[in-house]
């Protein structure tokens, strides 16, 4: 992804978000991210809800989970004790 495509999607969600007020004004619950590995990081909600991701090797990571966006990052079963 490129400057120009994060400014678009930055004036898309601006526009969105100017259209839509009430979709901007909601509480975000605690999570605890923890980095694992090089840009690897698990994140924990307080109900053992858990997500990986890992940023792609051209930038320095592993490749080995999905890379944040912000949107499609799917939920995974309750994070394994540690």
């Amino acid at each position: 992804m490129g400057e120009g495509d994060i400014a678009r999607a930055i004036a898309n969600a601006r526009s969105y978000l100017t259209a839509n007020p009430a979709e901007a004004r909601y509480r975000d619950a605690p999570a605890t991210a923890t980095i694992e590995d090089g840009l690897r990081v698990r994140v924990t909600g307080t109900d053992g809800s858990a997500l990986m991701t890992d940023m792609v090797t051209g930038v320095g990571g592993g490749g080995s989970a999905g890379v944040p966006d912000g949107c499609s990052v799917p939920r995974t079963r309750p994070a394994p004790p540690r």
